[in-house]
């Protein structure tokens, strides 16, 4: 492109007639002007080397712009790294993974990701689909597994876990929650724990099922090595009362929560069998029994709180009993081991001892106004039912010994005040 500058004839006479008649400039001079112009120069070429920076940075960028956007138009979870989040999965992750990714799916079911817990509980999962899961999957890499007992797709699963709970050498937890579980699905958890190795499992929770003999022959394989049990929710007309072969010994106990709906009985022998044959006393930190009532004479009593006392490491202690009656002062000593308790009440019927408050009881600020109430004497008639047990609590507290009012006084109501507190974050 051509550009014409119009410049006025006289202007321009004028300028050639200066050049003409100009001095011609000196060495020194004209090394200045080369100086500055090679400063110029200088901070041009910085300048071009900068975008030339500049641009390259923005290369790169749009290069990634163009690798994403050409991953999500082609299918960008077959790019995830399944191997290192496989481990991570919830239950939604792995049935919403199975459905979209091909690769995903395949590798899941050729065995190709170790799936250490085991967590397909989403109801719209594909039977054929769990069916197609359950046969391939490496078992021995199981460890935990999870099922929900209202979704039909957990019944096909669990049938053929069943069929390979030999392979389960490595499973630890196992858990099937619900409010029924149907006779189908106990049928194949009880096939399921007779082909389990003896002795697997450190933690089991079970719920929903129909029959206490169920819960018995469930847990009797795996008795020497659980750690916590929980049972809870058992159908209503369960028809029988706790024996040994629902309870059975387990020496490496720590947390014992059985909770079934109907009021059943058991022999005071049951809990002193399972108590005085725990390993490790200190251990014990849940025994929480509270639809069960206990049966015994006057001796079996006293056997059962001197073996509480041996239990110092509780957190949770609740029994109920048909017809308690023992001497206070057993009932006193149990109290002096349970002082780091400070939720704790004892009657002809029950026995709770906690670190906080039951849920169940009326509200703190209801029992006492104030923490000021809230004396040695007043926590002593309060925890204690003398009434329920054919005494009374105001003449029971004059023939305390002086050290023993001085542990309800420094020790204990101290403990309950700390309930007044807000649980810290």
């Amino acid at each position: 492109m051509t550009v014409t500058v119009l410049v006025p004839r006289k202007s321009l006479e004028v300028t050639l007639s200066q050049r003409r008649h100009a001095k011609p400039r000196s060495a020194e001079s004209l090394q200045i002007v080369q100086c500055v112009y090679d400063y110029r120069l200088s901070l041009l070429e910085q300048q071009i080397g900068q975008l030339r920076l500049e641009h390259t940075e923005a290369f790169a960028k749009r290069q990634l712009v163009v690798k994403q956007i050409e991953l999500n138009s082609n299918k960008p979870i077959d790019n995830i790294p399944l191997q290192y989040i496989a481990s991570f999965l919830k239950p939604k992750d792995v049935c919403s993974l199975a459905a979209a990714s091909s690769r995903f799916r395949s590798e899941l079911v050729t065995g190709g990701l170790i799936m250490p817990t085991l967590l397909l509980t989403n109801g719209s999962t594909p039977a054929s689909l769990v069916c197609r899961l359950a046969k391939n999957l490496q078992y021995s890499s199981i460890i935990n597994l999870h099922l929900d007992a209202r979704l039909q797709s957990n019944g096909h699963l669990l049938y053929f876990l069943a069929q390979n709970a030999s392979n389960l050498v490595h499973l630890r937890s196992f858990s099937i929650t619900g409010q029924t579980v149907n006779l189908d699905l106990q049928t194949s958890l009880l096939t399921f724990f007779s082909n389990l190795p003896v002795n697997t499992l450190h933690h089991l929770h079970l719920s929903g099922i129909r029959k206490l003999a169920t819960v018995g022959k469930v847990i009797s394989s795996q008795a020497g090595s659980l750690r916590s049990l929980r049972i809870d929710y058992l159908a209503n007309n369960h028809g029988t009362d706790v024996t040994t072969d629902i309870l059975p010994v387990m020496p490496n106990i720590e947390f014992l929560w059985f909770d079934v709906a109907d009021l059943s009985e058991a022999p005071i022998s049951v809990i002193l069998d399972i108590l005085n044959r725990i390993c490790n006393k200190d251990k014990l930190r849940t025994l929480y029994i509270p639809h069960v009532e206990l049966l015994g004479d006057q001796d079996s009593f006293r056997s059962l709180l001197k073996t509480l006392s041996e239990f110092r490491s509780f957190n949770q202690c609740v029994l109920r009993f048909h017809g308690f009656f023992v001497p206070l002062e057993d009932v006193y000593e149990l109290r002096r081991t349970f002082s780091n308790l400070p939720a704790f009440n004892i009657s002809r019927n029950f026995l709770i001892a906690m670190k906080t408050w039951a849920p169940w009881w009326p509200k703190i600020s209801e029992v006492w106004s104030s923490q000021d109430r809230i004396t040695g004497r007043a926590v002593f008639k309060e925890q204690i039912e003398f009434t329920s047990l054919g005494a009374s609590a105001d003449r029971e507290w004059l023939r305390l010994p002086k050290a023993e009012k001085q542990l309800w006084n420094e020790t204990i109501a101290p403990q309950v005040v700390t309930l007044f507190l807000p649980s810290p974050l």
